[in-house]
């Protein structure tokens, strides 16, 4: 595997709003992890995975995290359609 897994976490954001974004370098391959700490499932506002090697498709655990199940904050996943789930609404019709 070439590239590495870069989290940030910015609780400096307007409102004190914690933000964060999951993103991959190029030529990642494999999958997205989804064994994600709570607080950070909690804050993650955007994955962005697209435009890389990933194979494997979306967890459902990822899935799981779309601000409109109610819990968690996730408004934005960025993956390949390949690896996107059918009943994903996080990517379906926004995956590249």
């Amino acid at each position: 595997m070439y590239g590495a897994l870069v989290y940030t976490l910015n609780s400096s954001y307007a409102d004190d709003i914690s933000t964060s974004q999951l993103r991959y370098s190029t030529d990642l391959e494999g999958m997205i992890p989804y064994n994600i700490d709570e607080d950070q499932k909690v804050s993650m506002l955007t994955i962005r995975v697209q435009n890389n090697k990933l194979t494997q498709p979306v967890a459902k655990v990822i899935c799981d995290l779309d601000v409109n199940k109610g819990y968690y904050e996730l408004v934005e996943l960025g993956v390949d359609c390949p690896i996107c789930p059918s009943d994903c609404s996080l990517c379906q019709g926004r995956c590249y």
